[in-house]
């Protein structure tokens, strides 16, 4: 685990258009394509940038709700890193706990209440809320305690006869994601990046998740494989239907 600290996160609490309701979710062992196919999305996959899925987003919102819900996956080592703006796909334990089966998942969730969740082998490790992390729960909840000491920022033995003016729980939260997964954040990793997105199904039944169908990231590159091929050969002359 690396030797990180909560100040190595100051940077997150002056990007509010990153980290004002968010999900962020990493998944071990896993490629985009897997991720995408072991959720239940639908439509196909865009290639968009953070300023588009952000927009669209918020677009979604204001048609559907949170019907259904989009999230951005990119590569980063070993690992998937799934980005949500104004959503909360990895804070949904019925969906991370079975992707992690065989791998690890590390969430943080951050909204009005902020939460970290961690999965390992399709087991419910740790999960708290960031302000309270003395409440953790989960079937090892107090394995992570050594790291957030050193992190520092978390209130493990809260006092109440101390008043708190100065909360860093967020910043060590991003901290404790970091230490976990040996994965470094840093600002152009998601400004940056172009995100696979899909639409992600979070209210089975509903009108917007029955109007479109199942996604599959593996169908869609083959499908555009299929059709670059086709596309050539007609500029060869070849006639195809």
């Amino acid at each position: 685990m690396a030797n990180v600290t909560y100040g190595d996160y100051r940077w997150t609490q002056t990007a509010p258009d990153l980290f004002n309701a968010f999900c962020l979710t990493y998944i071990s062992e896993a490629t985009v394509e897997q991720v995408v196919d072991a959720l239940p999305t639908v439509g196909s996959p865009q290639q968009w940038n953070l300023a588009t899925l952000a927009s669209r987003s918020m677009e979604s919102w204001g048609e559907i709700r949170d019907n259904n819900l989009l999230v951005g996956l990119i590569q980063h080592g070993g690992w998937t890193v799934m980005y949500e703006h104004n959503g909360y796909i990895g804070a949904k334990r019925e969906l991370m706990q079975p992707l992690s089966v065989g791998r690890e998942v590390v969430v943080h969730h951050g909204s009005e209440h902020s939460y970290f969740f961690r999965y390992v082998d399709g087991v419910d490790r740790t999960w708290f809320e960031t302000l309270y992390p003395s409440r953790r729960q989960g079937s090892a909840p107090d394995e992570l305690v050594p790291i957030m000491r050193q992190i520092g920022g978390f209130e493990l033995e809260p006092d109440e006869s101390v008043k708190v003016t100065e909360f860093h729980h967020h910043e060590a939260t991003f901290a404790l994601c970091d230490a976990v997964t040996g994965l470094r954040l840093t600002p152009p990793l998601l400004r940056q990046a172009t995100f696979a997105v899909v639409e992600v199904v979070n209210r089975p039944g509903t009108p917007a998740a029955a109007e479109r169908p199942r996604a599959s990231m593996a169908y869609e590159h083959h499908r555009r494989v299929d059709q670059g091929i086709r596309d050539w050969a007609r500029r060869q002359g070849h006639n195809l239907p």
